[in-house]
């Protein structure tokens, strides 16, 4: 009888240890969750942000739509992200994933019973997005205004499974309370230290098939290294007009195969940083 009541007390131990672990897991697990998906909604914002100030001018021109166009279909794909223009009436006039063939006056298409003011005082939404989307997708909206009007949206997309990819990676390596996430446009690329060093895998042009494309990026990229000579930049890539692009020879260059394919470690270094006085013996 005895071994039966212990056993028992045994077994009501190690359950209430193995709920109480999994209860404090789950909860650090939101937590953690939580920080990565707020600091994503908080990029987002101001991206979208970002891209309705600058464009906000082209939104209204149907010359320069396309052109824009062009330029976010790179900054979607260098962000796994999807950004729309959508007017106050639900129709889409660019989708950076749209592929069909369309003129400059074109609508692509509308969104039956698109309504902004369903947020309230919020500016993202979590769905697929009046079912338009194929994935569960956290949506972020910044306003297109004109002389104090409301004339559209910019929307951002971007995958819920990419926080989430995004954290675990980070917790797979062991530095979930290290790794400082941003999710931007390469051109915002900052940071708040003065000195460091950034490694990248820019596309190659074997997915990006348009030369404009290829050619504004890598000038984008020419343009960040310009602006913080203290950091340096280490670029792994297949495209043969990097350098000419970037407009800086490397000051290395090594050749690396990935797979069969030729790339290179394009190597910008930075102003070094002081010397550190040395401790007193």
């Amino acid at each position: 009888m005895k071994f039966n009541l212990l056993t028992k007390y045994l077994f009501v131990y190690a359950a209430v240890a193995l709920l109480g672990f999994l209860g404090v897991t789950f909860i650090s697990y939101r937590i953690d969750y939580a920080k990565v998906y707020n600091y994503y909604t908080d990029a987002l914002y101001k991206q979208a942000l970002s891209i309705s100030s600058e464009y906000a001018d082209d939104y209204f021109s149907e010359e320069h739509l396309r052109i824009v166009e062009t330029e976010l279909r790179t900054v979607a794909l260098l962000n796994d992200t999807r950004i729309m223009f959508i007017d106050t009436a639900g129709n889409i006039i660019l989708d950076t994933a749209y592929a069909q063939e369309h003129n400059t006056k074109d609508i692509l298409y509308t969104i039956d019973g698109f309504d902004y003011t369903s947020l309230g005082t919020k500016h993202t939404q979590t769905g697929d997005f009046y079912g338009m989307l194929d994935c569960t997708c956290l949506s972020v909206f910044a306003p297109i205004t004109s002389s104090f009007t409301m004339k559209g949206y910019v929307v951002v997309h971007l995958d819920e499974n990419v926080i989430k990819i995004a954290r675990q990676n980070a917790v797979n390596a062991g530095v979930d309370k290290l790794i400082h996430f941003q999710a931007r446009d390469v051109r915002q690329l900052s940071h708040a230290k003065k000195y460091g060093f950034v490694i990248t895998n820019p596309p190659y042009g074997e997915r990006l098939s348009d030369k404009k494309q290829m050619e504004m990026l890598y000038r984008s990229i020419g343009q960040i290294i310009k602006e913080n000579d203290t950091w340096s930049f280490f670029l792994l890539s297949g495209y043969e007009e990097a350098q000419k692009m970037i407009g800086k020879k490397a000051d290395k260059n090594r050749k690396i195969y990935n797979g069969m394919m030729k790339t290179y470690l394009y190597q910008y270094m930075g102003i070094k940083p002081p010397r550190r006085p040395a401790k007193d013996q």
